[in-house]
């Protein structure tokens, strides 16, 4: 068997040979978290392996669960019996490849032969100032024919030592913007829980806050329940990895979770069964883990929906490796949700997923995809350096546009995301809809989309465009009809859901889980007293989940019209996510009617409460098919 690698993989590989013939023997790789390391470091080797007279490779990791891995992926491209460990109790043989742990082969560097070796790679070469890392390199070096290349995700270090000071030149780099573009990372959605954490007494040690002073701030009382209240209303669902400030603050947010009813644990170094919990983990019988300085790197989990960054930190090195545990993509994953504890007034050396994708620390978004919004600045292109100036001190998009907008429409060659300028007055506020139409109407005729239809609809724009304009879309259309609006915009292509009273079926729910226990069960109830469940099938009735976060699921059909009253009729037409939406429209409205307790869920049901169209006789429930 054999990796089909990706096309940046496979010129990632090249770039590094095309520099060994140059006569290069020191080389960097800068490559973040999900653009598989050590897959290209495998394609590496195997160049190498065929150049006669280069001897034996080294691979140097720092971590049990990296060599682990390295060595299943050099075992599967290459063949089990090429490769070999060198950690704790494991000894390498004399096989052409040799991975090793770095804590364990400095102990033993009396047993090999540094000039057996003509290629070294280390993982996570950040740590090469290490004094372990510093005496194994330095002694696999004495030949001048070695080659050394070092590959990490973040290689500036915090104390402002950087790995191209060891390893010269980089090579090849790719950043987490790109890979998004290329579809391996899934995009962000980004927020903060703005908190009064005080950080102006605690000092720094090798460029990131005190751990001891850090942890008494983040494990008071009131940070750990705005750190659980900020993940309850935007992570509750999601599969969750915790980055802590200190064990005892992982295992008190643990405490904290776990006393509401959810699946936690906590990893550390000392942890025993460390491998029974992360597998726990990845099954889904565990929904969060809390760690503190252990999962930050060697620990890959593409299921992971959610990563909650529990402690402030100063580094981009561990900022990084943070946030890359939730990036992989998924089948059942659309996006990661990040959550930041942050306090912008005391301290303003935190490190923040701004900085990571290259806009300004003080940048701000609205809860939008930060690598994305990065990408559509870069994309910009102006011809007048004073311009240029001012674009640099911008703080968020909609500055962003605002400068562009000042600017003569002679210098701008390219506006926010490399589209032709889009020319507008942003709302700072939502306008009529009236006056929110026709600003709209003009944008949307500066993209060449002429035949628009526009509706106001709890709180929301519904635009609808014909179905043969779809091609026409730009990724930031939505947010220029969102800036010139002041309305939250809903865009949509081809015919629109409709009623029909000519069927005498209308919706709805296809195994959906509406609440915890016995809520649910209460909440219908209410709805067959008032008359709005036409019949229910329990066939499906079942749970999710552990047995002590069981959600109870239901099909049954609701039959209601725009008043909330009985009627009949058949939802029709439009495209999927419509028909899912109108469906969600109409629950939240009887469920604010009949239960005005439960309004507290109207924003989780709002993201998850999406039905499929169903056709009903009396006691039986059968799913459709969407009509697009």
């Amino acid at each position: 068997m054999a990796y089909h690698p990706r096309t940046y993989q496979t010129q990632a590989v090249s770039s590094v040979m095309n520099s060994y013939y140059r006569g290069q023997k020191k080389m960097l790789l800068h490559l973040p978290t999900g653009a598989g390391k050590t897959v290209i470091a495998t394609l590496i080797i195997e160049k190498f392996l065929q150049i006669p007279g280069v001897g034996k490779v080294l691979f140097l990791a720092h971590r049990k669960e990296i060599v682990d891995q390295t060595v299943e992926k050099i075992a599967f491209h290459l063949g089990s019996d090429l490769v070999s460990i060198e950690q704790g109790r494991r000894r390498s043989t004399d096989s052409r490849i040799v991975v090793a742990s770095v804590q364990s082969l400095v102990r033993r560097l009396d047993s090999f032969s540094p000039e057996e070796y003509g290629l070294i790679i280390c993982d996570e070469c950040h740590h090469i100032y290490a004094k372990t890392w510093t005496e194994t390199v330095s002694l696999f070096q004495k030949l001048s024919d070695t080659v050394l290349i070092g590959m990490s995700a973040t290689p500036k270090r915090t104390d402002g030592r950087d790995s191209v000071d060891v390893f010269g030149e980089t090579v090849f780099s790719i950043t987490l913007d790109m890979l998004q573009d290329l579809g391996f990372l899934v995009p962000i959605e980004y927020y903060t829980a703005e908190a009064k954490i005080d950080l102006s007494h605690i000092g720094l040690r090798q460029g990131d806050f005190q751990t001891k002073r850090l942890s008494e701030v983040m494990n008071s009382k009131e940070i750990l329940e705005l750190t659980l209240k900020a993940w309850l209303e935007k992570g509750r669902t999601k599969k969750t990895i915790v980055f802590c400030a200190s064990l005892s603050h992982a295992d008190n947010l643990t405490w904290l979770f776990q006393h509401h009813g959810i699946p936690a644990a906590t990893i550390s170094g000392y942890t025993k069964d460390r491998g029974a919990i992360l597998e726990q983990f990845r099954a889904g019988e565990i929904q969060i883990i809390t760690n503190y300085g252990v999962l930050t790197e060697g620990f890959d989990d593409p299921s992971i929906e959610c990563v909650l960054l529990a402690r402030p930190t100063t580094s981009p090195l561990v900022y990084h490796q943070c946030l890359g545990r939730g990036l992989r993509p998924h089948p059942d994953k659309k996006s990661c949700i990040v959550i930041d504890i942050i306090d912008r007034s005391t301290r303003q050396l935190q490190y923040n997923v701004f900085e990571a994708t290259g806009l300004k620390r003080s940048w701000k978004s609205r809860n939008r995809n930060p690598l994305r919004e990065a990408t559509a600045f870069s994309r910009i292109r102006v011809g007048d350096p004073s311009g240029f100036m001012k674009l640099k001190e911008a703080n968020s998009l909609h500055e962003t546009h605002q400068i562009l907008m000042s600017l003569s429409p002679d210098v701008v060659f390219a506006g926010i995301d490399g589209d032709p300028m889009v020319r507008y007055e942003p709302s700072e506020a939502r306008e009529s809809p009236e006056r929110a139409s026709e600003k709209i109407r003009s944008v949307l005729a500066q993209f060449d989309l002429l035949n628009g239809t526009i509706e106001p609809r709890q709180n929301q724009l519904h635009i609808r465009l014909p179905q043969e304009d779809k091609g026409k879309e730009k990724p930031f259309l939505l947010w220029h009809l969102e800036n010139a609006s002041g309305w939250k915009c809903q865009l949509y292509y081809g015919p629109g859901v409709q009623e029909s009273s000519e069927v005498s079926q209308q919706l709805w729910s296809d195994s959906h889980s509406f609440s915890k226990g016995e809520n649910s069960l209460q909440e219908l109830k209410i709805l067959r007293q008032k008359g709005r469940i036409l019949d229910f099938d329990f066939s499906d009735y079942g749970g999710r989940g552990p047995s002590h976060n069981r959600q109870y699921t239901y099909e049954g059909i609701i039959v209601i019209d725009e008043n909330s009253t009985v009627s009949s009729g058949l939802v029709a037409g439009g495209s999927k996510k419509e028909a899912k939406q109108f469906a969600a429209e109409k629950l939240l409205l009887i469920l604010d009617e009949s239960n005005p307790s439960r309004r507290r869920r109207r924003q989780r049901l709002q993201g998850d409460a999406y039905f499929p169209m169903a056709e009903m006789t009396r006691g039986q429930v059968s799913s459709s098919s969407y009509v697009d």
